[in-house]
């Protein structure tokens, strides 16, 4: 039987794999970020998820508005910061220096 979340095309581990792999760049040596600054950018991917997530495929959707939220957050502060990422459920990863996080 297929739960709920599921059913709504809802993939939660990776979703949760996606946020933990986002704080932790943000919490990586190079960069001077705290709690704060990960709770703003929590809600900067909510706004971007809100502006352009699609329920056809809200897993990604999700990932990608945290994802590039990420992203363009650090860039905000350190704007050379060399971050991309990929996203594919439970596959996803940012990319900090050309290394996996």
């Amino acid at each position: 039987m297929i739960n709920g979340l599921c059913f709504l095309g809802i993939y939660e581990d990776a979703i949760n794999s996606a946020i933990e792999k986002a704080e932790s760049l943000m919490k990586h040596e190079d960069f001077d970020f705290d709690i704060s600054d990960i709770d703003e950018m929590n809600e900067w991917a909510l706004e971007d998820l809100k502006e352009c997530g699609s329920f056809e495929d809200i897993t990604n959707s999700i990932i990608l508005a945290y994802f590039s939220s990420t992203e363009a957050y650090i860039k905000r502060k350190y704007p050379d910061a060399d971050i991309d990422y990929y996203v594919n459920y439970g596959a996803s990863y940012l990319i900090y220096k050309g290394e996996e996080v």
